[in-house]
């Protein structure tokens, strides 16, 4: 059912013949709206916790989106460490289940990837930081031009499929090859002749560093070996399990993706994914 705003929601859940609703954020208002048109149970699946983003006290519509769920599904464990500490809602059901890919996606025989080819899919923007009248300093955690730069100095080809449509060449100009945004199943299967796959942030983000990115598990549907960046949960686990590497610097550190290291991660992620 395609909705466009908040009535056609409330009246598409309403109709539905759903047994439990279950909203994957964000936005956080979808959640309200939901319960609005259902008295079925609701669970809440929450994908980026925006108090954690924003590093601020919950806005309404977090809080609205607590308060109307049965249930809850956290990413992360430390995701929904920071949940319990905000929301006074830990007696309802939740729990921790990371973003896995529908089995349907899988690329059940991975093409040839190329060590030196890198790549990177979700939000994506070009804009970096802004200084206000106050001084304060805003960054963009959607900026990859840092990475994108310094794996192009270190020789590798760059491929970028954002989100959402770009709206200037930066990115292009650096050198790197744009495409998309895609079809979520297409986007999947243009992944597969990479190497690496970039997860994380340019940026010291708390949200980054607590989170599972989708991503990783996309990438690793695809056989693509991850390359994590400013991403403590996620840089643990692919290296705890062979699946990636964990770079400390996008100057100095691109030596770690050599052919050699490669050919072994890359055989755990087509073996154990």
């Amino acid at each position: 059912t395609l909705w466009h705003d908040r009535d056609q929601l409330i009246r598409a859940v309403r109709d539905s013949r759903a047994d439990i609703v279950h909203v994957h954020n964000e936005p956080d208002w979808i959640v309200g709206a939901a319960r609005e048109g259902t008295s079925r149970p609701l669970v809440y699946d929450i994908h980026d916790l925006e108090s954690l983003r924003m590093q601020t006290q919950p806005n309404q519509d977090e809080k609205d989106a607590f308060a109307a769920a049965d249930g809850y599904v956290h990413v992360s464990d430390a995701c929904k460490q920071r949940a319990d500490l905000t929301h006074p809602y830990r007696d309802k059901p939740n729990c921790v289940l990371p973003c896995y890919v529908n089995e349907e996606f899988y690329a059940t025989d991975p093409p040839r990837s190329s060590p030196d080819c890198i790549v990177y899919e979700g939000g994506l923007q070009s804009t970096q930081d802004t200084t206000t009248a106050h001084g304060q300093v805003i960054v963009n955690m959607r900026s990859w031009m840092p990475a994108v730069e310094g794996a192009i100095a270190a020789g590798f080809h760059v491929g970028l499929c954002p989100a959402t449509p770009l709206d200037d060449y930066a990115y292009v100009n650096t050198g790197a090859a744009v495409w998309g945004p895609l079809p979520y199943n297409v986007m999947l299967r243009t992944l597969r002749p990479y190497g690496w796959g970039l997860v994380g942030s340019t940026y010291d983000m708390p949200l980054m560093h607590a989170a599972m990115p989708n991503k990783l598990f996309e990438y690793l549907s695809q056989g693509v070996i991850q390359v994590v960046y400013k991403a403590t949960q996620a840089a643990k686990f692919v290296t705890d399990n062979g699946l990636g590497v964990a770079l400390t610097s996008l100057e100095d550190d691109w030596g770690k993706l050599c052919p050699g290291e490669h050919t072994e991660l890359r055989r755990h992620v087509v073996n154990d994914r």
